[in-house]
């Protein structure tokens, strides 16, 4: 799905070998059918705030923090 959005960010991806090049001419064909299946099923019943406060939210720990000590 990554390299069906945006094969150029995720180049790497298959530039590594860690997805065959042939497996991945079609991506973005699949990506397309998932985000229209996305958006034609799914987003129509999603709540709008909890989905804006949900993208809003920090899920990941600040990069800088030192980890804690157990």
């Amino acid at each position: 799905m990554a390299y069906g959005a945006d094969s150029r960010l995720f180049s790497d991806f298959v530039g590594e070998g860690h997805h065959p090049r042939a497996r991945a001419a079609g991506c973005q064909r699949e990506y397309g059918e998932v985000a229209y299946a996305f958006h034609k099923l799914i987003l129509p019943h999603l709540d709008k705030d909890i989905a804006k406060a949900v993208l809003q939210k920090s899920w990941l720990p600040d990069e800088t923090a030192k980890p804690k000590s157990h």
